[in-house]
């Protein structure tokens, strides 16, 4: 039987992530804990464990037979699966965990990968030892941190470092269109299609933007691009396809590469709508589109 509320030992721990990362258990070197001899059952985890940098001991030693806490798992569960570790110390969600507490950091990652919230009663209970079903949790969440997968919603909040879509905060890289401050009034609240591993963005595949006046794409590689009415400069993007819409005032391109671009009419017009001028224009400046397209009346230049 699984037995998912039993507490189980470091050896044990080290045979499950050794199993779920598939580590080499024959080409192994002994890791020379003296607790663990070659003739161990657990052995070959263990070295492996160890050869791959995961697990160190302590002293010598590794201390098969007791049993893990959550602090050490953290530890582990953190290499194992190469998550960006969390190297700013912040303050802990945590009522037990201090910065300077020697799991901290490892602690503040699995939080940063949404791989735990901790206990109802605001602990992350560091010497609490972990139980299977425990375990199993932390495992299957960490392997979902660090795999490619898409996203889909709405940018709520533009940090420093970070966005927030739908209440869950991703990474950008440093030089990101998504954390210039000229494009805060376009991106936020604007729907996006994004890729992330490690809780990082890698790619943005669709990005319709807010009503604004300006976007600075940053010389990023944006899969869709969705521009409405009122735009006066889009500038720096590389994408695949970019759609734009009629306006009062007049659109310049400038320094993009687009396979396709789509200029739509305004398609719902009321009394109270302003009718689209004919001086208004569409300019493109050091821009290459291979294939343009257009229902609108709007002069292109």
């Amino acid at each position: 039987t699984y037995r998912p509320n039993e507490h189980i030992t470091r050896a044990q721990a080290a045979k499950i992530i050794a199993n779920i990362l598939e580590l080499d258990l024959k080409n192994i070197s002994d890791p020379q804990f003296s607790d663990v001899p070659t003739s161990h059952s657990y052995y070959s985890y263990i070295a492996a464990l160890a050869e791959a940098n995961i697990i160190h001991g302590d002293a010598g030693q590794y201390k098969p037979n007791d049993f893990i806490t959550r602090g050490q798992m953290s530890k582990i569960i953190s290499r194992a699966f190469e998550l960006e570790e969390e190297n700013e110390m912040k303050a802990s969600p945590f009522s037990d965990v201090s910065p300077t507490n020697q799991y901290a950091k490892y602690v503040q990652t699995l939080v940063k990968h949404n791989i735990t919230t901790g206990k109802e009663d605001g602990r992350f209970d560091l010497q609490g030892f972990v139980t299977r079903g425990q375990m199993a949790s932390f495992v299957v969440r960490a392997e979902n941190a660090t795999k490619q997968k898409q996203v889909r919603g709405k940018i709520e909040e533009l940090h420093n470092d970070s966005v927030t879509i739908d209440g869950i905060k991703y990474e950008v890289s440093a030089d990101s269109f998504l954390l210039l401050a000229t494009n805060k009034e376009a991106l936020v609240e604007a729907n996006i299609t994004i890729s992330t591993k490690n809780n990082m963005i890698t790619a943005v595949h669709e990005l319709t933007l807010q009503a604004a006046d300006t976007f600075d794409g940053n010389n990023a590689n944006i899969g869709n691009l969705h521009v409405p009415s009122g735009y006066t400069s889009i500038v720096n993007v590389q994408t695949d396809e970019i759609h734009l819409t009629e306006s009062v005032k007049s659109l310049t391109v400038k320094n993009t590469t687009a396979i396709k671009a789509f200029l739509s009419a305004q398609k719902a017009r009321t009394a109270s709508t302003t009718a689209i001028s004919s001086n208004s224009s569409l300019t493109f400046e050091n821009s290459t589109i291979t294939t343009f397209t257009s229902d609108a009346t709007t002069t292109i230049q």
